[in-house]
């Protein structure tokens, strides 16, 4: 009797560990995968296409590996329509329209992904977003995401997106609690002439003040920084006739409420602010160009990290079952830029979780840093005018960023 109770037992733990196998969070080599290279594509500027087959699952991948070495190759967010969304204006853009956009505006693109998570009816995008050195949003998550940085140089980097920004009014400071976004009660928001639709005014709610502000100087074409502003123009008031921004590529609005009202609303024509920006866990060295959100840090020096981004950043719900999935990655000494498309949701592929995307790039690429981008219907990777894989919605998205490679 003994002997049957501990054989069914034994029965009983077999059956546990099979069954959730294939859900298990934190995959190893034991089941087997062989990630083939079926197939490679020389492109320009020392780039490659790559397409990768797993066949037990099965898994089909496009890989476009670029050449960081040729300082042709430059990473850029493309913001849709070159704009943020906010309020209740929609901002959304498909992969396609970015490409044939700037290569309208007589920019080369090489390669490009979808970006980051977004708001599927306004497209307002989750994470902080930079491009160019300047802010187009702070993103509508008041939890710190993953993104992709890059510098002045071109150089890459992944890390937690946790913009700190404040104004400085002589020796006293205020926090600015966004940019491009919703005023709230006592926020101080800075808007700019990135806005969809926005006429240059701020379209916050008439319950505050507003200040309107032309940059000394030049911007240095990067975003954490000190910038110094002087004051052009300030409503006290917010009635019918609001403050509107002249020349928007050089004019920002402060608008406050309650308490940070009472903070702006004493300021006078000629007087001179000052705004920093600065990323927390960014060194201060890194002079950062471009922001590109994301959802996990699903690789980070070189380790799979997909539990504890997900413990980080918070749940994705999804983050254990399979669907179409992108990510960018980059190799430890920074030499090689990784634009990925897992696809899904077909017999022919059936998609990753978070850990088997990690899994994936660890064993196929040896990447040091890998960032999980918005995935299932948004999941598209193109070169040039091209798309390279098969859609799960059966077209393209329209999203609220992307992350292009340009060729300079």
């Amino acid at each position: 009797m003994r002997r049957y109770i501990v054989y069914l037992s034994v029965l009983i733990v077999l059956s546990l560990f099979t069954s959730c196998k294939e859900d298990k969070l934190y995959i190893t080599d034991e089941p087997g995968y062989t990630f083939e290279t079926v197939e490679t594509t020389e492109l320009e500027n020392g780039s490659k296409l790559l397409h990768i087959q797993e066949d037990k699952t099965p898994w089909n991948i496009y890989a476009i590996e670029i050449d960081l070495t040729n300082p042709k190759n430059q990473i850029e967010l493309a913001p849709a329509n070159d704009m943020a969304a906010w309020g209740e204006i929609v901002n959304k853009e498909t992969l396609a329209s970015i490409v044939e956009r700037k290569e309208a505006d007589g920019e080369k693109v090489v390669a490009g992904i979808n970006g980051d998570f977004f708001h599927m009816g306004l497209g307002t995008q989750f994470v902080t977003t930079v491009h160019n050195g300047s802010i187009y949003s702070s993103g509508i998550t008041t939890q710190p995401h993953a993104a992709l940085f890059v510098d002045d140089q071109g150089v890459p980097y992944i890390n937690l997106a946790d913009l700190q920004s404040k104004l400085l009014i002589g020796n006293k400071e205020r926090v600015i609690n966004s940019y491009n976004g919703t005023r709230w009660a006592d926020h101080l928001v800075v808007y700019n002439g990135k806005m969809k639709d926005g006429n240059n005014q701020s379209g916050a709610n008439p319950w505050g003040a507003e200040v309107l502000v032309e940059e000394v100087g030049s911007k240095p074409g990067y975003i954490n920084s000190t910038m110094e502003y002087k004051v052009l123009e300030v409503d006290n008031t917010m009635d019918n006739v609001r403050i509107t921004m002249t020349d928007p590529e050089k004019q920002l609005i402060l608008s406050g409420h309650g308490a940070a009202r009472e903070y702006i609303m004493n300021l006078t024509a000629g007087e001179v602010v000052k705004i920093e920006n600065s990323y927390a866990g960014m060194d201060e060295s890194i002079k950062i160009r471009e922001v590109a959100g994301g959802w996990g840090h699903i690789v980070k020096e070189g380790m799979n990290n997909s539990i504890q981004a997900i413990q980080v950043e918070g749940s994705m719900v999804h983050e254990n079952q399979r669907h179409p999935r992108s990510c960018v990655a980059y190799n430890k000494d920074k030499t090689k830029f990784y634009l990925v498309v897992i696809e899904g949701r077909s017999e022919l592929s059936k998609g990753m979780s978070l850990d088997e995307m990690a899994y994936f790039l660890n064993k196929k690429f040896d990447v040091w840093d890998a960032l999980n981008l918005d995935g299932g219907g948004s999941s598209t990777l193109m070169h040039g005018s091209e798309t390279i894989n098969a859609l799960s919605d059966g077209a393209q998205r329209a999203t609220a960023n992307s992350i292009i490679v340009v060729s300079k």
